[in-house]
């Protein structure tokens, strides 16, 4: 509570805060937030207030971030901090202007092709070919402090992880949950346990979790998955997949079809059952018989045909709200 200047009642009046659902636009898309509300007293006449508005739009932009994969300013700031490299020099790279880099870190949404680019440096084989390619541009000193500290980087998997992929608060995309990585890599080691695919593990996971909450109301893990071209994965699976290959729980091994080389996903370790409730193991145990013997192809096929799939923009993420339509839970 606190006093104000009600333009309504034209007086110095009392005003407390409340929490109201508001929608606020965000590059054309309606994002609905619990939004913060000065309100009167007397006559219960909604205050502007810039600093209440502003974090209100603050808190907007970052739902809207989480939810399209857009890189925020704490992630560019994170980054940079990583490798301990100035705005100047990470636009050097880039081969922007320093005042884009400052844009971003103060909050401005970056383009689709620049939030591209930021994405790609948070992996540190595409990071080392930057410098890599980049070198005429940097001093020695700031080639070697950059490869230097993307060698490290390269254990800051984890970190990452806990940064971008556990900020998403809970809504549709991850089924109401936060991200449970214990659960989700379990899921991985016990359906891995003789060999398969990537993209036979992705859609084993989809489905398990999809299943779940389709039957119950809330997924196993609350793992974000995405429409892309071979049919539901894994959001951001390559830095899950790293995460599980750095802790030992599964090993990447190639493989060839048809002279073409893939990697097959395969559990180092026994998956933990006590971490499961009953009704987590049970669906566990269906979807791995259901899709028991069939091909990558056959799976990514069946998925197209989904409306998870169906009616899904390319690339981005599925509501859980379609579960209830699943055609090929057990």
């Amino acid at each position: 509570m606190r006093e104000v200047y009600c333009p309504v009642c034209q007086t110095i009046t009392m005003a407390e805060s409340v929490t109201k659902k508001e929608i606020y636009m965000v590059r054309g898309a309606d994002i609905t937030i619990d939004a913060t509300v000065l309100t009167c007293k007397t006559c219960q006449t909604d205050i502007f207030d810039p600093d209440i508005d502003a974090a209100n739009l603050a808190q907007a932009y970052q739902i809207y971030c989480a939810k399209n994969e857009v890189i925020s300013a704490e992630d560019i700031k994170g980054l940079r901090d990583r490798y301990a490299m100035s705005q100047r020099t990470l636009a050097k790279l880039l081969n922007w202007s320093p005042a884009t880099i400052y844009r971003y870190e103060k909050g401005n949404i970056p383009t689709p092709a620049h939030n591209d680019c930021l994405k790609r440096l948070f992996d540190p084989m595409e990071f080392d070919k930057l410098v890599q390619s980049k070198e005429y541009v940097l001093t020695e000193n700031e080639k070697q402090n950059l490869l230097m500290g993307n060698r490290e980087s390269c254990n800051s998997t984890e970190k990452y992880i806990e940064r971008v992929l556990l900020e998403l608060p809970p809504c549709e995309e991850n089924g109401y949950k936060r991200l449970d990585l214990k659960k989700l890599i379990n899921m991985m080691t016990f359906f891995t346990q003789k060999g398969i695919s990537k993209t036979v593990l992705m859609k084993h996971l989809w489905l398990a979790d999809f299943t779940h909450y389709k039957e119950y109301g809330t997924p196993i893990s609350g793992a974000v998955y995405a429409a892309l071209p071979n049919g539901p994965a894994l959001d951001n699976w390559y830095l899950i997949l790293q995460l599980a290959v750095n802790e030992q729980m599964i090993s990447l091994e190639p493989i060839y079809y048809n002279e073409v080389e893939g990697e097959l996903v395969k559990a180092n370790k026994s998956y933990q059952p006590e971490i499961f409730t009953t009704s987590e193991m049970d669906t566990l145990e269906k979807v791995a018989k259901k899709l028991n013997g069939k091909t990558a192809r056959q799976l990514s096929n069946l998925s197209h045909d989904e409306d998870a799939y169906k009616l899904t923009q390319k690339n981005k993420l599925i509501s859980y709200e379609h579960a209830f339509s699943l055609q090929m839970a057990p």
